[in-house]
């Protein structure tokens, strides 16, 4: 964030005209000094592009902006029409220290976190056992040795080096009462939690993603995912680079879609959010190299002909290219979609789901050849 960025900001005397003004669409947002806080805004209705810090030296004053547009706004209790240039001066400043003290304290509670995060990796998390993580199987994806991490969720709960995953993981907890309130076996699992980490375009840890028994994801507090992923196997020097959102769906990408992975380098943004973020940096770092969205088919949004992770790749990939191009969708017929609905009780939308689907038919046709060898008998 730039000085210049606090030159002009608009003022305000009372708090709902100043967050009206960046675009805010919570007009009660407040936050004490040192404390940062985001909100969503009317040009991004699904971004927190806002933010808003207590205002120094003010009795509940603050400043608020917003990242899309570079609008920023100060309310300050009591403020008059006329203020001399030393005093304007005087709040730019107030407003520039409010922002850095906040940036302060959110980098420190990202060190924490970090560093909390690589300890659970190196001292308490193993490598994915024999028998797969319950969320793996379902999945029917392997993901290589010590790209993933697994740990048990009972060596860390109630830990105080570990509190900030220990809350984070805290459902758990809500369902093994459930279980044992009402006297039944636990899930096959339950314990295990499935670490994926997130590295930044130069290989630094830059959050993780945590994954329950049932499929439940949280996401490492007080870190952030933007420009972050996460790749099923390293390749230093790519020939074409596939940009997906979840795990599951890179693992599946890596496995049926590409035919020489040498050639590729497979990633997952995590988010369909941080699919452009994520190809920026790429395109970056391997100029000229062709990037390929494998998107998600998503159900359309409102008032709109496609889905979110169709719309974010399109976005992506006019950013880098200009133009809407290089965008790969999972292809389901009726009687696909119907037999997947069958089954899991939800339309199929991604590359691990077609997997999966090409799978199950897989089986349904061995059964069936099974069955007519049994039945005709077998003539050599």
């Amino acid at each position: 964030m730039t000085s210049t960025y606090f030159d002009s900001p608009e003022l305000f005397g009372d708090p709902e005209s100043a967050l009206s003004a960046v675009g805010s669409k919570d007009l009660g947002a407040t936050a004490p000094v040192g404390v940062f806080r985001r909100f969503k805004t009317d040009d991004h209705p699904n971004k927190k592009n806002g933010w808003i810090t207590g205002l120094v030296n003010t009795n509940g004053g603050f400043v608020c902006g917003n990242w899309f547009n570079g609008k920023l706004a100060i309310y300050i209790p009591g403020y008059k029409q006329h203020l001399s240039k030393e005093q304007l001066k005087q709040i730019r400043e107030q407003a520039r220290q409010s922002y850095l003290s906040a940036q302060r304290v959110i980098m420190k509670e990202r060190r924490f976190a970090l560093d909390t995060l690589a300890r659970l990796i190196n001292n308490v998390c193993y490598n994915t056992l024999s028998i797969p993580h319950p969320y793996l199987y379902r999945k029917m994806v392997t993901p290589f040795k010590g790209t993933v991490f697994e740990f048990e969720f009972g060596v860390i709960a109630g830990s105080s080096e570990f509190a900030i995953i220990g809350n984070l993981l805290d459902p758990l907890k809500a369902k093994a009462g459930y279980f044992t309130l009402r006297n039944e076996p636990f899930p096959e699992g339950f314990n295990r939690v499935l670490l994926v980490p997130v590295y930044d375009i130069d290989g630094y840890l830059q959050t993780a993603e945590f994954i329950t028994y049932d499929g439940e994801k949280r996401f490492m507090p007080c870190c952030t995912t933007k420009g972050g992923f996460w790749s099923p196997y390293d390749n230093p020097k790519p020939k074409a680079i596939g940009i997906c959102e979840g795990m599951a769906t890179a693992l599946s990408v890596a496995e049926d879609q590409i035919e020489d992975k040498n050639n590729w380098l497979i990633i997952a943004a995590m988010t369909c959010g941080n699919l452009e973020p994520v190809a920026i940096s790429l395109n970056r770092k391997y100029p000229g190299i062709p990037i390929t969205f494998f998107a998600d088919s998503d159900k359309p949004q409102e008032g709109k002909d496609k889905g979110i992770g169709e719309i974010k790749a399109r976005e992506a990939t006019k950013r880098i290219y200009g133009i809407e191009a290089g965008i790969q969708l999972p292809e389901f017929s009726e009687a696909d979609t119907r037999l997947f609905r069958d089954i899991f009780n939800k339309d199929p939308t991604d590359f691990n789901d077609l997997r999966i689907l090409n799978a199950i038919k897989a089986e349904f046709a061995f059964r069936m050849a099974q069955e007519n060898l049994n039945t005709e008998g077998y003539h050599a």
